[in-house]
């Protein structure tokens, strides 16, 4: 019992007397200055009594009492003990633990003297390897920071791959999510290694959801393994790692995670490091809530019922040039940028167009808006994928364009959407509506577009007359107006539908935004604006222009300005329509 005694007041007065954090250098500069340096804060103390402090705690060895009895024979006791508890709370100075270089790592990242070597010891960690070489390496540098690397009862399994989507991970996966113990995947191989996400079952992705978004992005390889390609060569890059760095990477990336409790963006993000352009991008993890994997079961059921739609007051609407908006365009994109990735994105690119006009303000935004190509031509086609944004500013700009993007996605048929297998005469009456009372084709281009011609493709000619006694799927749709749903064919709203389509979906009225509200409100506007557009340029009607000179609006002035001085003329047309909204 003595002993015990003697070991726990042993160690109360080591946590008891004080050191500088161990990510910081200390300079002294008497009689007034003392620095803290470390490679990324810069602290400037002032006044005699931080010098005196500095040098005492320096000297090491001494508890905080210690300190105030020996600088209060020079100042006052009640100014010294101040002083302490000021460079404390600030983790200036912390109790002693072991200097180290990652001791002072762990400072730099702000975690109290302690933590994160607890976090680490507690933390059970299981390596498992899918034909990838350094493991044992691996294991090494965890252990090295501090990771408690187990063989049996994990709190946390690291997996090594050579690729994300190497199928054997689906099977991982269920296993994982049905036990709900959490994992991580590393893939150390090649010139782009990657960490993360961690997989947190019931709280966090999966990997059928990071897969969801992944494969799309990866158009070639999805193309080469679908079709009858077959591999001749292999590059040693892809299943090998260059040296050490991509292990040590991987192993700090991982220790961090674990020395904070797990409140890195790791929880929902990749972290690749590139190797050729020396940097290190983050990439979002998206969670789907209809994932088949760990998802929602109704919301992958098609037969559930519809949930209609509610309008809430909403926020106050912005008018900018860029439409009607709940928030800025800033903020939008703030809000929504976290998608844009070449990994993980619903956007792999997003980017400004450069032109010869500063006031020309367009960006573009690169993803995939295709169906699976089926040879090497709709493959090429289907990599020039783009959406396109303007503005008067480039906050705008950049906004229409990765909006736009996130519209196109959300439109593309992922299979679980509601839908029902009818004959338009098994519905009640008004219940369908008929596919023409939308596209409004007129009898002749129907009659006209059925001549066999090589000239137009699928989508630039009218479909064949709808047979109403055909089986097809209808989906449903919200009346605003009648407050009820109506059906039309699930084809005539989902972008590469897979089922068979007489009609092909198309993106006008289509929107998408902050809120519901504002999504319908920039649809409907599309609508009024491209209605009106038609009307003045099919019938060739006369519009009156508008004169510029009546606005005072600096922009107006500029843009004319740029205009002239490259020989082009500005000319805007009131198209307004029979609806009466300005257009």
């Amino acid at each position: 019992m003595t002993a015990n005694r003697k070991t726990s007041s042993s160690r109360s007065a080591g946590k008891d007397i004080a050191q500088f954090a161990p990510n910081f250098t200390v300079y002294a500069l008497p009689p007034h200055v003392v620095c803290l340096y470390s490679e990324d804060r810069k602290f400037f103390l002032h006044g005699e009594l931080y010098c005196s402090l500095a040098t005492a705690i320096g000297k090491g060895g001494k508890s905080l009492q210690q300190l105030v009895d020996e600088l209060g024979r020079k100042f006052p006791p009640g100014k010294v003990e101040e002083a302490l508890k000021g460079l404390i709370e600030r983790r200036y100075v912390v109790p002693l633990s072991v200097a180290s270089a990652v001791s002072g790592f762990w400072a730099s990242l702000g975690l109290p003297p302690g933590m994160a070597e607890k976090d680490l010891a507690d933390c059970r960690v299981a390596i498992q390897s899918i034909d990838v070489k350094g493991a044992a390496e691996f294991g090494a540098a965890l252990s090295d920071l501090g990771v408690h690397v187990v063989k049996r009862s994990p709190d946390l399994t690291v997996v090594l791959v050579n690729d994300y989507l190497e199928r054997r991970l689906a099977e991982l996966n269920r296993q994982h999510v049905k036990a709900k113990t959490p994992w991580l995947l590393v893939q150390p191989s090649g010139a782009f290694p990657l960490v993360g996400p961690v997989f947190d079952p019931g709280k966090s992705a999966c990997w059928t959801c990071l897969f969801d978004r992944m494969i799309r992005n990866r158009e070639v390889k999805g193309f080469l393994e679908r079709g009858p390609a077959r591999t001749v060569s292999v590059s040693p890059l892809s299943r090998n790692t260059l040296g050490q760095a991509a292990i040590q990477f991987a192993a700090l990336e991982v220790a961090k995670a674990i020395a904070t409790g797990f409140r890195t963006e790791l929880n929902d993000h990749i972290v690749s490091h590139d190797f050729l352009g020396s940097t290190t991008v983050k990439h979002y993890v998206a969670r789907r809530p209809q994932c088949p994997t760990c998802g929602s079961r109704k919301l992958r059921d098609p037969r559930r019922a519809p949930v209609p739609i509610e309008l809430g007051p909403g926020a106050r609407l912005m008018i900018t040039s860029g439409g009607y908006r709940t928030v800025s365009s800033r903020a939008t994109v703030a809000r929504f940028k976290k998608h844009v990735s070449p990994l993980t994105g619903v956007v792999t690119r997003l980017e400004r167009i450069e032109a010869d006009l500063p006031m020309n303000t367009n960006f573009h935004a690169t993803h995939n808006f295709s169906a699976p190509a089926q040879n090497v031509d709709e493959l090429r086609e289907a990599l020039s994928g783009r959406s396109f944004g303007k503005g008067s500013t480039a906050e705008q700009a950049e906004a229409s364009a990765l909006m736009e993007a996130i519209e196109r996605y959300s439109g593309i048929f992922q299979g679980d959407e509601i839908r029902v297998t009818r004959r338009f005469t098994d519905f009640a009456p008004g219940d369908a509506i008929l596919p023409n009372d939308v596209l409004l084709f007129s009898a002749a281009q129907t009659v006209a577009d059925q001549t066999p011609t090589d000239e137009l493709s699928s989508t630039q000619k009218a479909p064949a007359p709808f047979d109403p006694s055909a089986r097809i799927e209808w989906s449903p749709v919200w009346s605003l107006r009648d407050r009820r749903f109506r059906y039309l064919p699930t084809s005539l709203l989902y972008f590469f539908y897979r089922g068979p389509a007489a009609f092909q979906a198309d993106s006008n009225g289509c929107a998408a935004g902050n809120t519901i509200e504002e999504a319908i409100v920039q649809g409907f506007l599309e609508l009024v604006e491209r209605d009106a557009y038609a009307i003045w340029w099919y019938n060739r009607s006369q519009r009156a222009e508008v004169d510029l000179s009546q606005f005072d609006d600096s922009y107006v002035r500029d843009l004319h300005s740029q205009l002239a001085a490259t020989g082009r003329k500005l000319w805007v047309l009131d198209v307004t329509s029979d609806l009466g909204i300005p257009t």
